[in-house]
């Protein structure tokens, strides 16, 4: 795959400059430059890339990260990694580093080339609703009401947006970048921009896990097949799954029907606010004590017993 295409065409289309993207991944305008122009970059690079333009690929094994969407395929076939460089025309160690995720980004398209040749980037159903609307769209005021209801007056929205109908006692808009600073408050509100569900979430256990915010309620796109899912929200927060879609409010004053589903994390809730949450909400409720298949504890877990 021609990788700096692949991102050259997911930033353009996302409306981001070279210099929005580099913010946004925390990357240099140089390092996009390199791998746009010449193709010449790192798999870390790249990784930081797809996850800041939330692009994703089919095609590939459905594990995170290339070097097991490399590793898995050549395991599948019984092949050593000897095998695979002689196959992909490139040298042993390089195919090691790449399983590694140390290589560059030439190795992973050879490599790819020869295991998953059909693999093509995609774009999320909810990537191409109203152009991208999904990171510049607003709960509806209906909702706030009943939001309202269950954690009572919002103390910080950290994702404010002056056309936005929150109400609350402290905001941070997109330019004070509400990830750079501290959550303090009793209650914390986030409809954050979806392509960043990632860092918003670990910024919210995170908050509440220290003990700088008592509650946080964030809305987000029903997505439990992603890693922060599991490692933010499994086991710390109490999540509601929300029946049907809802009608965001977008800038020009027009209710838009998300094309996806959504759920609430609640960080914080007792049983009283749980309550509140299902006599205000047609939902179906994952508690933070519901079982989980797997002897691992999240960070997000550890990090509260720590707490406690």
């Amino acid at each position: 795959m021609d990788f700096g295409a692949i991102i050259r065409e997911a930033r353009t289309s996302s409306g981001l400059s070279q210099a929005d993207l580099a913010k946004r991944a925390g990357v240099s305008i140089g390092a996009i430059y390199e791998l746009e122009v010449r193709g010449n970059g790192t798999v870390a690079l790249l990784t930081r890339l797809c996850t800041a333009l939330d692009l994703r690929f089919t095609g590939l094994p459905r594990v995170s990260g290339f070097p097991r969407q490399v590793r898995t395929p050549r395991q599948r076939r019984d092949w050593s990694q000897e095998r695979l460089a002689r196959k992909a025309g490139v040298s042993a160690p390089a195919i090691m580093r790449l399983e590694r995720g140390q290589a560059r980004i030439a190795t992973l398209s050879s490599a790819l080339k020869v295991l998953a040749p059909n693999a093509r980037p995609r774009k999320p159903e909810f990537a191409r609703w109203r152009g991208g609307a999904r990171d510049c769209r607003f709960t509806p005021r209906e909702m706030l009401h009943r939001i309202n209801s269950v954690i009572g007056p919002i103390y910080l929205d950290p994702c404010a947006h002056p056309a936005s109908a929150v109400i609350a006692h402290q905001k941070l808009f997109e330019e004070d970048d509400g990830l750079s600073h501290e959550w303090i408050a009793a209650t914390a509100y986030a409809n954050p921009p979806y392509s960043r569900s990632a860092a918003f979430l670990r910024k919210a256990v995170e908050s509440w896990t220290s003990g700088n915010c008592s509650t946080v309620l964030l809305l987000l796109p029903v997505s439990t097949q992603t890693e922060a899912f599991h490692r933010y929200v499994v086991g710390s927060a109490d999540v509601f799954f929300l029946r049907g879609r809802i009608a965001f409010e977008s800038l020009e004053g027009r209710k838009d029907v998300a094309p996806f589903s959504n759920m609430v994390v609640l960080y914080g809730a007792d049983r009283a606010m749980i309550d509140r949450m299902l006599a205000n909400f047609d939902c179906v409720h994952l508690p933070r004590a519901a079982a989980v298949g797997r002897k691992t504890t999240s960070d997000a877990v550890q990090m509260r017993i720590a707490a406690e």
